[in-house]
């Protein structure tokens, strides 16, 4: 029974998690922080058990990974923030009310002034790296006389915010001084194709 539940609440959600419903001048980004790993099945619950007319749309970033397995080499998908499901709303107390006592949540985000809406300039971080599909894409970089110079992707021109790199797992570790209300390391894909 449990799992043709979940075959059906993943049918169900199949695709884009945007409503039909226009963004009222209210609505902001909230975060819902998660148990880690467990994101699509918070995701899950809100398609299911909350009111359309209450959100625009819930998402979960990605980010997009080198991966071997068996040998085999391949893109993988993996949230851009583990652990944060990220919601488009006016009213972040529904949020809360619908997914207290739900065991994978654990909090919509808060600062001192109560529930903390993502800044404008966190939602243009988020949205450049995003892109339109919703994942972070690889970028492709060189390094030249011991400098890193990234030639293409969400990462060119955000050189000086690398703070290490890691070629044999095709990362980059990325410093942000304010993101989601405190300074963050990210792991973005960096493909290193020549070292000079």
């Amino acid at each position: 029974m449990y799992f043709l539940y979940r075959s059906l609440l993943r049918w169900r959600l199949w695709g884009s998690t945007v409503k039909e419903r226009s963004s009222g001048e209210n609505d902001m980004w909230y975060v819902i922080w998660t148990i880690t790993r467990n994101e699509q099945d918070v995701l899950d619950c809100i398609g299911v058990t909350f009111n359309p007319d209450k959100y625009l749309r819930a998402w979960i970033p990605q980010k997009k990974v080198f991966w071997r397995e068996d040998g085999v080499k391949s893109v993988k998908l993996k949230p851009a923030f583990p652990g944060y499901v990220f919601i488009d709303t006016a009213d972040p107390q529904y949020v809360h009310e619908r997914l207290r006592g739900y065991s994978n949540y654990i909090c919509v985000l808060k600062n001192s002034e109560g529930y903390a809406p993502v800044s404008e300039s966190e939602q243009r971080i988020i949205s450049h790296f995003t892109g339109e599909d919703g994942a972070v894409d690889m970028s492709l970089g060189v390094i030249i006389n011991g400098e890193l110079n990234i030639l293409d992707g969400p990462l060119k021109g955000m050189e000086n915010r690398i703070v290490k790199i890691n070629r044999h797992h095709r990362t980059a570790y990325v410093k942000f001084d304010r993101l989601l209300g405190e300074e963050r390391i990210l792991t973005f894909g960096l493909e290193v194709v020549e070292k000079n």
